[in-house]
């Protein structure tokens, strides 16, 4: 039994009873639960006790955790509580979400590598919907990948998007801020190490049993689609890091304020030197999934909206083309999104319309001003894209057809007036008519009776 499973029974905050483990990242373990009042089963997301030690962790829990149970969108995993409780002797942090059915897009793009161009824009739309909302209140994803992309099946032989992990990347940055931000002196040997076990949020919305039985990478490797967090200066210097990816996708933190058991620490590469480091939001600190992060993301600087823009982009072309634009260890990866030109999309996918590869293209530009500049314009810009004129016409024609009565009622209603108007001036210019005519008949009539007249005298 690993350490994570002996929560496995328990009853935690008498409210949730833990059923089974389900995955498992660098913060903590997802397991299925019940909620006793309501016997209904909930993923609940256990976060590891040491990060507990964290005071501005905590408080962070608690403003990320509210800020996810207000971000209510169709295509957004529903939090539906959070809190802190005891198991065991061990303070501990959850957070309750609905449980799905289905599988990550990551799973997805596993078997199928390709998807078709009608699906991609269908997955897209929805993923751009639920990044729009959060954009609109003000929540940054930082995270965007296909492993936090879950496709629910929807019972019409389709799939409802369901956008996994908002907040929990902020929770992350704050996670490992430098000691000298919080009170309580934490031991080296206390700091969480890597996780090696399948991503942790993902499976949370119902990933199956056999996701925990896959064959573990060796601890060492960084995974292909990993969440990386250190200073960016690490990133630059420390040759420790330039470690081949694997296979497989994981959310992982690397620790800059404590030491790593594979990478013997070097001074002049630790972010620590000021508590101004230890902000919630820090900027200097790399954060993200390498083979999906922006290039000012790998950068370690202040990022907004057009990041996740360019995520999406990156997700688009991994859809469309069967691969990332950019593959390699996490040196190489980081250094061409900042400086490398991926293929275009027609290089690699000959089939696609040229206008669906220049966008997804304008998406990956380095300069987040030629960018779309919303989740939603992409979106809109994809559909329209993708689809050709007939197709168009088609979509305009069944929308007709079908508002066609109501377009009919409110005409008419609009229109009575005019029709009322339009008959009286019709009766009106007929009755002249015939009056004109019966008037003429009458003169005519005169006219030949003053002739017939005379002859007759």
């Amino acid at each position: 039994m690993t350490p994570l499973e002996r929560y496995v029974g328990q009853i935690l905050d008498e409210k949730y009873r833990l059923e089974r483990l389900l995955g498992q990242g660098g913060m903590g373990a997802v397991y299925l639960a019940t909620h006793l009042g309501t016997e209904r089963y909930v993923a609940l997301k256990l976060i590891a006790p040491q990060f507990m030690r964290n005071q501005e962790f905590v408080e962070s829990f608690k403003r990320e955790a509210r800020a996810a149970g207000r971000l209510r969108h169709p295509n957004v995993v529903d939090v539906t509580d959070f809190g802190f409780a005891h198991a065991g002797s061990e303070s501990v942090a959850y957070l309750v979400m609905e449980y799905l059915d289905g599988c990550t897009l990551s799973d997805v793009l596993a078997e199928e590598t390709r998807l078709p161009l009608y699906w991609v824009v269908d997955i897209l739309e929805q993923v751009c919907a639920a990044v729009e909302e959060a954009h609109q209140q003000g929540i940054l994803h930082r995270d965007l990948k296909p492993d936090n992309i879950w496709l629910e099946p929807n019972g019409l032989g389709g799939y409802r998007v369901k956008v996994l992990d908002f907040g929990i990347a902020k929770l992350a940055e704050t996670a490992i801020a430098p000691p000298s931000a919080f009170a309580v002196n934490q031991n080296p040997d206390e700091t969480p190490t890597p996780s090696t076990t399948p991503v942790a949020f993902a499976a949370a919305a119902g990933a199956a049993e056999t996701e925990l039985r896959r064959p573990q990478p060796a601890p060492a490797s960084v995974l292909e689609s990993e969440t990386l967090l250190q200073s960016a200066t690490q990133i630059q210097e420390d040759p420790g890091l330039t470690q081949k990816f694997d296979d497989g996708q994981q959310t992982r933190l690397l620790d800059e304020a404590a030491p790593r058991p594979t990478v013997a620490a070097r001074p002049g590469t630790d972010a620590r030197a000021t508590a101004a480091t230890a902000g919630l939001t820090r900027v200097g600190a790399i954060l993200g999934t390498p083979l999906y992060m922006s290039p000012e993301q790998c950068r370690g600087e202040a990022i907004d909206a057009r990041s996740d823009i360019y995520s999406l982009g990156i997700i688009a072309y991994q859809m469309l083309a069967g691969a990332p634009p950019f593959t390699g260890d996490t040196n190489s990866v980081i250094r061409a999104h900042n400086e490398s030109q991926p293929k275009t999309l027609r290089e690699l996918n000959g089939k696609l319309p040229k206008r669906v590869s220049r966008l997804i293209m304008s998406a990956l530009d380095k300069d987040p001003a030629r960018r779309p500049q919303t989740a939603i314009a992409f979106a809109n810009a994809m559909r329209a894209n993708a689809d050709g004129l007939g197709a168009l016409y088609r979509r305009a024609f069944a929308l007709y057809s079908e508002y066609f009565p109501k377009f009919l009622k409110l005409s008419l209603v609009a229109h009575i007036p005019v029709i009322v108007a339009t008959v009286l001036a019709v009766v009106g210019s007929l009755w002249r008519f015939q009056f004109s005519c019966f008037r003429l008949s009458g003169a005519l009539s005169l006219d030949r009776s003053s002739q017939v007249s005379p002859r007759s005298s």
